[in-house]
């Protein structure tokens, strides 16, 4: 058996062990948002056990002690179980979940709050083998405890990478395509030995909040401006929003998101597609990208 079928393996049976019975006992509804030309915008899911989770102590207090979590290797209530360790990374049980496979994955070895070369390389080799979609929340782009970074894995495929795309950049060794979508987002492909070390050495520099989702050896990027919507009653955007799956945490925002609200929402918290920032920030990351 492979390394990959390994993991794969590894983490979704530690996962349902853990899980699986609360997840398929949980009645959850979901609903597609589309525009009135019938374009898909996102889907959105309300889950009762998840609502339940943020109303409960260990919700409330689940960020607010001092002391980093991931360093001292304990949450409020039990301690931050290792499920695996991939290269700096260590993967770990969360103390809830919004999907399949919803684990928490952060360097071991270094308190820091932004991405650096290396984990842009090695999440893409996650991706790859654990067959899982990862997902960045940084400072400003829904990180909902920013001090030490982390990353969060799913079984799902994101809306944003079934949406129609429009090369931008290429060389012999990477692809830039810009996604037809209403906020500005890009999907980075290495194409040749050596890209991914690009297109990683130009993400780790970026001057802006972001969201990253790895999935498949693709690299999705969305640069943000804030992370909570000003139509939302203080709903956070993170990435799973932005990339097109929204979780939400009250029946009442359920029922309340339609494709109006969730298009001035993402509108707020990241650049539209055709703003003058947008470009701004495309001829910055082509211009990064040329000179790696």
């Amino acid at each position: 058996m492979t390394k990959k079928r390994n993991l794969e393996i590894t983490l979704r049976n530690a996962w349902d062990r853990k899980f699986g019975d609360d997840f398929r006992a949980d009645q959850r509804e979901v609903k597609v948002l589309t525009s009135s030309a019938g374009q898909r915008l996102c889907q959105v899911a309300y889950s009762r056990k998840l609502e339940e989770w943020y109303l409960s102590p260990a919700g409330k207090a689940r960020y607010e002690k001092a002391k980093c979590f991931f360093c001292e290797g304990h949450d409020e209530y039990k301690n931050l179980l290792t499920i695996a360790r991939f290269d700096h990374f260590g993967i770990y049980h969360n103390i809830k979940f919004v999907g399949k496979c919803h684990f928490l994955v952060a360097p071991f070895s270094e308190h820091r709050e932004y991405p650096n070369k290396s984990d842009i390389t090695v999440l893409r080799k996650l991706a790859l083998s654990s067959d899982l979609s990862i997902l960045g929340n940084f400072r400003n782009s829904g990180a909902s405890y920013p001090q030490h970074i982390h990353y969060q894995s799913l079984e799902a495929v994101f809306p944003i990478i079934e949406r129609p795309v429009e090369n931008v950049f290429s060389t012999d060794s990477v692809s830039v395509a810009r996604i037809n979508y209403p906020i500005l987002a890009f999907s980075l492909s290495s194409v040749s030995k050596g890209g991914i070390e690009s297109i990683a050495q130009t993400i780790s520099v970026l001057q802006c909040p972001i969201n990253l989702l790895f999935h498949a050896g693709t690299v999705f990027l969305v640069p943000r401006t804030k992370s909570i919507p000003s139509n939302t009653q203080g709903f956070k955007f993170a990435a799973a929003e932005v990339f097109g799956l929204v979780f939400t945490r009250t029946r009442e925002m359920y029922n309340s998101l339609d494709h109006g609200m969730m298009l001035t929402a993402l509108l707020d918290v990241c650049l539209p597609s055709h703003s003058r920032a947008a470009e701004s920030f495309q001829e910055a990351l082509i211009e990064n990208l040329g000179n790696h």
